[in-house]
């Protein structure tokens, strides 16, 4: 299947899981008791446990890899995730919208709804870059306040993200690239938490993309633009305290290179042979935006 990319595609098209541009993806479920790999391609209205990834663009299956666990070792909830050869460089992502329970042997996928921020917004897939009314940043803290089951650790999360996706050079955090599980209805209030963090890459590690933000940050778009007071405002939109932005700041700014060099060398799992040359590359990347981040959490 990935090693012949238009199947991919026209396999990414019959399972509704296209992603435009550089990316195809493909959903499988892993069931290790069937055979060495155990995955499987689900039939009829079966429901996939992973989301496998590969690219035209050389260097970014490795790439989200090692920004992923960069994310975990920062303290942010992510998917599980796994570097695989498959004829090329393959990212395969757990799925964080099933529940996998097993009985007698049998095992049992079940969906949990979940929804974009686009759609929790009421915002067209088309129109995901948008700039909310009084700014996306302000009006997503505002939403996880009032509808957050925990909105202390909500919150804490969605800054959290947003830091570490400017520290990796994350420019694609749009509002389709962050997601929110649905509880049951409470008369006529609909609560949620927080989903785990996803599709975090460095979006600058590659020249040919648009250095302009998914969403401003502190009134900046460009991400050359950010400077440390950035972050002070920025914390005036989440609506925290200017020390509580810091202290996300300190542990990114104290995390983000040792997990980098820690997961490229596979001491977090198994690597390919150039993912240790990546990590070079995305550290030389993410270092004057590193330098941004300390400024202001030392300030």
């Amino acid at each position: 299947m990935f090693r012949d990319l238009p199947e991919s595609a026209a396999e990414n098209a019959a399972s509704r899981l296209s992603l435009a541009g550089t990316q195809n993806k493909v959903g499988l479920a892993r069931m290790p008791a069937h055979g060495p790999s155990g995955w499987m391609r689900p039939k009829g209205l079966a429901a996939t446990t992973h989301i496998l990834k590969t690219s035209t663009l050389r260097d970014l299956p490795e790439v989200e890899y090692l920004c992923m666990q960069a994310a975990r070792a920062c303290g942010i909830t992510v998917p599980n995730c796994e570097l695989l050869e498959l004829g090329r460089p393959v990212l395969a992502m757990e799925r964080f919208d099933r529940f996998i329970t097993t009985a007698s042997g049998a095992m049992r996928v079940e969906r949990m709804h979940q929804e974009d921020l686009a759609q929790a917004f009421g915002i067209t897939p088309g129109s995901k870059y948008a700039e909310l009314p009084g700014g996306s940043v302000a009006a997503i803290a505002e939403l996880i306040r009032r509808n957050s089951t925990q909105p202390a650790a909500d919150l804490s999360q969605f800054a959290a993200t947003l830091l570490l996706s400017y520290v990796i050079g994350n420019c694609d955090g749009h509002l389709k690239n962050h997601s929110i599980r649905l509880n049951p209805s409470r008369g006529h209030r609909t609560t949620f938490s927080l989903a785990p963090a996803y599709d975090l890459v460095s979006t600058t590690y590659f020249p040919k993309f648009s250095k302009s933000m998914a969403m401003r940050l502190g009134g900046a778009r460009n991400i050359d633009e950010v400077t440390p007071r950035t972050f002070v405002d920025l914390a005036k939109e989440l609506g925290i305290t200017t020390a509580a932005l810091r202290r996300l700041g300190k542990r990114i700014a104290e995390r983000v290179r040792p997990a980098i060099v820690h997961s490229g060398d596979g001491d977090l799992g198994t690597v390919l042979t150039s993912t240790p040359y990546v990590a070079e590359g995305l550290m030389e990347d993410i270092a004057p935006r590193l330098r941004v981040l300390d400024e202001f959490a030392q300030s």
